[in-house]
């Protein structure tokens, strides 16, 4: 049995779910004042507002594929299925991140562009609160993970 992968039983916290919920809504208040700071060409605070709003999205993806991305594909066809998808996703806002960042740093983004990056990010949390918290929220909450 040394070959054999140990796992052991973790208990995901009460209330993850309605912290990546509050996430999400904090997201809103952002892409909100992003977007407004965007149409009025105040770039210089859109610039200093995009740095904490780009680290909350960071943290927030780190979180889910760290603690939820694994269990979830462990269920099952459906759920690998859905996390290769959460993850495609979190890789294209990853990169589309590190350029508008880049632009609106340099002043050379625009309003449009600034709101097709919050549509997508809209979108993706749209999909997480469709597929990937239900899920959660109806799970025994307990996950395998790697035995230490």
């Amino acid at each position: 049995m040394k070959n054999e992968r140990r796992l052991r039983p973790y208990l995901l916290e009460p209330g993850v779910v309605r912290q990546l919920r509050e996430e999400h809504r904090e997201m809103e208040r952002w892409f909100d004042f992003v977007v407004e700071e965007a149409h009025r060409g105040d770039w210089h605070s859109c610039h200093e507002a995009w740095h904490p709003f780009a680290s909350l999205i960071e943290r927030h993806m780190q979180f889910e594929e760290r603690r939820l991305f694994p269990a979830l594909a462990r269920t099952g066809p459906d759920g690998a299925r859905t996390v290769q998808e959460l993850t495609r996703q979190h890789a294209e806002m990853r990169d589309r991140i590190f350029d508008l960042s880049l632009d609106i740093e340099l002043h050379l983004a625009n309003a449009e562009r600034v709101e097709h990056m919050v549509e997508l990010l809209r979108g993706h949390a749209r999909y997480e609160d469709d597929r990937l918290y239900p899920w959660v929220e109806q799970s025994t909450q307990w996950m395998a993970a790697p035995a230490a």
